[in-house]
């Protein structure tokens, strides 16, 4: 393995990260919302 494939499945892998976490964070907000109103 090249360095390379190394960074780009590493960039890959973060981005992968940041969205699960973004979907976390939506989801959360409309759980929230759901029990202020």
């Amino acid at each position: 393995m090249s360095s390379q494939d190394f960074k780009q499945s590493e960039i890959r892998n973060k981005f992968a990260e940041v969205v699960h976490r973004l979907r976390q964070y939506a989801l959360a907000r409309r759980v929230l919302n759901r029990m202020t109103e």
